[in-house]
């Protein structure tokens, strides 16, 4: 997976896991209570759905990526926080079809 562009890779549970390719932007998510989890990655803990699109919109507004994928991947949870009416707008899911072929939309 190329590793230039910052996007969720995880947020099924109460987890929130996010891959950043960019030093200030993963600064500002430290400073926003992120904390480092090997490498390129950062993560924190949702108490729930409230709080997990919170946490979503701040990613959002940042320029972060939603990875789509299989079952509950981040893009289908935040369509799902969506549904619920407790996010609202669009967000850019990021795919994948090799390492250099990148597809972004705006859903």
């Amino acid at each position: 997976m190329n590793m230039k562009y910052s996007f969720v890779e995880k947020a099924d549970q109460n987890t929130i896991k996010v891959s950043i390719s960019d030093d200030e932007l993963m600064k500002k998510l430290i400073a926003s209570g992120f904390r480092a989890s090997g490498g390129n990655h950062l993560q924190i803990e949702t108490s729930g759905d409230k709080d997990k699109a919170k946490i979503f919109n701040l990613l959002r507004n940042m320029g972060i990526y939603f990875s789509d994928g299989k079952e509950w991947c981040p893009s289908e949870v935040f369509e799902h926080l969506r549904d619920l009416g407790i996010l609202e707008g669009k967000f850019k899911r990021i795919s994948w079809r090799g390492n250099s072929d990148v597809n972004i939309q705006e859903i």
